[in-house]
């Protein structure tokens, strides 16, 4: 018999309000609380009154098919509860897909869901969020086998939470006067070597000759030996590219510009 879909939200209780505008996102594509998604911090997606909960967590787990949705953060790694839901989920091989709350780095994944599995950054490029959002939103429909909802309505509730979640970052820094970005002569060559590479991507990687070294297409743009200081010049525009969200990083070894920084070298 063909278990029932549900998608279960791993999650740090620290950042409930977050986690609501997921849940809220989920809803707009004709999705219950509670029937098709669980979320132990929000009311009506739980567990009911009167349920023991390690017997209601487990029957879900045992019972459903379940899509779980990580949502990573600094706090969600110091839960033991959501790293027990992790390892159970990669145990039981269930379908993941994992969100980056904003100010949250790829780096930061660890254990069995680490910085090598693909991954949706909620502040990263916006083009890019929207798209893998969208990903996210076909896989569900098909695994809830609906096939009625309407673009306009999850367009707008897309765009609604990409701005919300946000903006959970950016009011925290509302009375920071912002300055425009002092953007190097070093910055803009890097950026224009990565605008003209295959897939604008710059692998960071290491041995035991080279160190540490920057590569952008077929070129070796920087060793951290012998030349540590020309490395270090590099390693500095890189960073700050970072910073400036001209670039961003996919996993460990693996940077992209993104659109602002395609801007940058028009």
């Amino acid at each position: 018999m063909k278990k029932k879909p549900l998608i279960f939200i791993s999650h740090s209780s620290k950042n409930k309000d977050q986690v609501a505008k997921i849940a809220d996102l989920l809803r707009s594509i004709n999705l219950s609380p509670r029937r098709d998604i669980f979320c132990s911090s929000l009311p009506g997606y739980g567990i009911p009154n009167g349920a023991n909960i390690f017997d209601f967590l487990r029957e879900r787990f045992l019972n459903y098919d379940l899509h779980i949705i990580f949502v990573h953060s600094p706090e969600y790694y110091e839960s033991p509860v959501s790293l027990n839901e992790m390892g159970a989920a990669w145990v039981l091989r269930a379908n993941a897909t994992s969100l980056l709350l904003p100010g949250f780095d790829f780096s930061g994944m660890k254990g069995v869901i680490g910085s090598d599995c693909i991954a949706i950054k909620l502040d990263g490029d916006r083009s890019e969020v929207k798209d893998r959002l969208n990903q996210l939103r076909r896989e569900l429909e098909s695994e809830f086998d609906i096939s009625d909802n309407e673009d306009i309505i999850w367009e707008e509730a897309r765009d609604k939470f990409i701005s919300e979640i946000n903006g959970d970052v950016s009011t925290k820094n509302e009375n920071i006067s912002a300055t425009p970005a002092l953007i190097t002569e070093e910055m803009k060559q890097l950026l224009k070597k990565v605008a003209d590479a295959p897939g604008g991507q710059i692998l960071i990687t290491s041995d035991l000759e080279s160190g540490t070294y920057i590569q952008i297409g077929s070129e070796v743009v920087a060793k951290e030996y012998p030349d540590r200081r020309e490395y270090a010049v590099w390693e500095e525009a890189l960073n700050a590219c970072l910073k400036e969200k001209y670039i961003e990083r996919k996993s460990e070894e693996i940077c992209v510009i993104t659109n602002a920084g395609y801007k940058v070298v028009e």
